[in-house]
């Protein structure tokens, strides 16, 4: 009796995809094991089918045998020994067999042959009746139900619109399952460094933002891939209504076309037209591949400034025109002291490297670290607090918001070293000086939240906190609260020195062109050389993208504005606040993330 059979294979762990070269040397490595095994086998001719995605492998095979447990013991001999003999293939594995009965065997007096009962099977039960890779995409095809076949334009043939979207809802699926290893990963590592290009689908985003690619980002865009993907069973298709949905769908149509790429049956060449059009369809624009097209180092150069990307990835999550999105997480927080688990924290030598090496900033010496702490404890208390969101309520300008983050960094950081001073530690003092000054930690950050929540608290702006915050108050409040409770959490569990190390790597990987971080001096070098010369190729075609802005000071040429800029931003005037908040954008994309 013939049994068909069907064997899924998986690459190796630590694979995040196979490219199409190495799936078409897997398919030639099985083929060729595979076929000596059948005809030892007397198998019946055309009795192989190997489909190899970028993913999964799929194999199909008609083998006779006296029973099935028979039928499935042999298959699984014979591939485990092709793996074994080909040294390409010895670290795959086999994930799962299944074993049905050939229809074939029965003709047409199977009892399942009437043509009703037949229909019946088919739509319901596809496993059942397809016989190959192409078939079995045909069959999920029905899961696609925002556009048939018409939406590859008129004449297409049916069958090959079936191949084309059932690959797309197959690649979906996949997409979801191996996004969630990425976001397992993450949770496992807790805050500890992961190198992004060990990850499976986050290694294919835009390598320009991989030092954001974190846990909180990896949540929002798994929301984002479900919301895009959902999308194909809706009963009409809608466009990605975000920058990071755009993102998930363009890696799953790429996957979609590496899955038909190896099929026997299917000529590949046939389809590159319906997947032209499948992406030109669902992909309203183009914009979130120029997000691969920013080099590292990106100067500003103003064909990415239509991306609206001043804040970063958090915008693309944000809705785009009509759009909607997910409503998880639509705008991802960045890294937060009080989110920081203190058992996940990294190493203090680690710290201490990373500190020394990448940021250029001596561990030992507490001025640096505390001037570090001091941007870490704002960015956390106001710049990831409510007041992004006054921000996107216009309630502030670009420019007056560099200027009450700055001033706010400056009086945290001159509390610090006013705390330090007290306990009598010179600025130069190291920080092992700290191990047994735990208790006193709760001063300073009892004083800076009273300080920053005061709503009588006078803005750089001239305006007074409660004034700006209005009913938004009281959550201000709640929020400085989490933050600097988590901050002592964590000073009770890793000691004080090495929560405020930990602090200080964190803003100098983060925020390294914020005032009084290492970066500064050379972000204004690169402020003032924008907004000196309107004319700059930064600035876009014609100056567009100094549209909105009040009119140009000339303050903006002399030296004043540069010793203002380096040292005291708050300082600066409504009209050239304005000027360099947009260039800051503009000179670094992540400024103001």
């Amino acid at each position: 009796m013939d049994y068909a059979l069907h064997v899924h294979l998986s690459p190796p762990d630590g694979r995040a995809r196979l490219t199409a070269l190495e799936c078409e040397g897997a398919h030639r490595l099985l083929r060729e094991g595979l076929e000596r095994f059948l005809a030892d086998g007397q198998a019946p001719p055309g009795a192989l089918e190997i489909s190899v995605e970028p993913y999964v492998t799929h194999i199909d095979v008609r083998l006779p045998a006296g029973s099935l447990a028979a039928a499935e013991s042999s298959l699984q001999r014979g591939v485990a020994l092709t793996l074994e003999r080909s040294r390409l293939l010895t670290d795959w594995r086999v994930t799962g067999c299944e074993v049905t009965l050939d229809p074939e065997l029965f003709g047409d007096d199977a009892p399942f042959a009437d043509e009703d009962d037949e229909d019946f099977e088919a739509e319901q039960y596809p496993a059942y009746v397809t016989d190959g890779p192409a078939s079995r995409l045909r069959a999920e095809a029905a899961k696609v139900t925002a556009f048939g076949p018409e939406f590859f334009g008129a004449g297409t043939d049916p069958e090959d619109a079936a191949i084309v979207a059932g690959a797309l809802i197959r690649s979906a699926e996949l997409f979801i399952d191996i996004l969630c290893e990425d976001l397992a990963l993450l949770v496992r590592a807790g805050r500890r460094p992961v190198d992004v290009s060990q990850l499976y689908i986050l290694s294919l985003l835009p390598p320009r933002y991989r030092h954001r690619y974190d846990l909180e980002f990896a949540r929002s865009f798994l929301a984002a891939a479900m919301k895009a993907t959902d999308r194909l069973a809706a009963p009409e298709w809608t466009p990605p209504g975000s920058l990071a949905e755009a993102l998930a769908l363009s890696l799953i149509i790429e996957s979609s076309e590496e899955a038909i790429r190896p099929l026997d049956t299917v000529d590949f060449a046939d389809l590159r037209p319906l997947l032209a059009t499948l992406r030109f369809r669902l992909l309203s624009d183009l914009d979130h591949e120029t997000l691969y097209e920013v080099p590292e180092g990106h100067d500003g150069d103003p064909v990415f400034a239509h991306l609206r990307l001043s804040n970063g990835v958090r915008d693309w999550f944000a809705p785009r025109g009509a759009g909607t999105v997910h409503p998880y997480r639509q705008q991802p927080d960045a890294y937060v002291p009080h989110d920081h688990d203190a058992e996940c924290a990294p190493p203090e030598d680690e710290v201490r490297r990373v500190l020394t090496e990448k940021v250029g900033v001596d561990p030992e010496r507490l001025s640096d670290v505390l001037n570090l702490a001091a941007i870490g404890l704002t960015d956390a208390m106001w710049t990831h607090g409510p007041v992004m969101r006054w921000f996107a309520q216009r309630r502030l300008t670009d420019g007056e918001l560099l200027r009450t983050t700055m001033h706010t960094a400056h009086h945290v950081r001159e509390a610090l070293h006013g705390w330090r001073a007290e306990l009598g530690l010179s600025r130069t003092a190291g920080t092992a000086r700290l191990a047994r000054l735990a208790p006193e930690a709760s001063r300073f950050v009892s004083r800076i939240g009273c300080w920053l929540t005061d709503p009588e608290r006078l803005l750089s702006t001239g305006e007074r906190l409660g004034a700006l915050a209005g009913a938004d108050h009281d959550e201000a409040v709640d929020h400085a609260a989490s933050v600097l409770g988590g901050f002592l959490r964590q000073v009770e569990e890793l000691g004080l020195a090495r929560t405020l190390l930990t602090t200080a790597m964190q803003s100098g990987l983060t925020r390294y062109h914020w005032w009084g971080a290492p970066g500064w001096p050379e972000q204004v070098d690169r402020i003032i050389a924008l907004v000196g010369d309107p004319g700059r190729r930064e600035w876009g075609p014609d100056g567009r993208l100094t549209s909105g802005l009040p009119p140009r000071p000339s303050l903006l040429d002399s030296e004043v504005t540069r010793v203002a800029l380096l040292h005291r931003p708050w300082t600066l005037g409504p009209e050239a606040a304005e000027w360099c908040a947009r260039a800051a954008h503009l000179a670094d994309p992540e400024f103001g993330a």
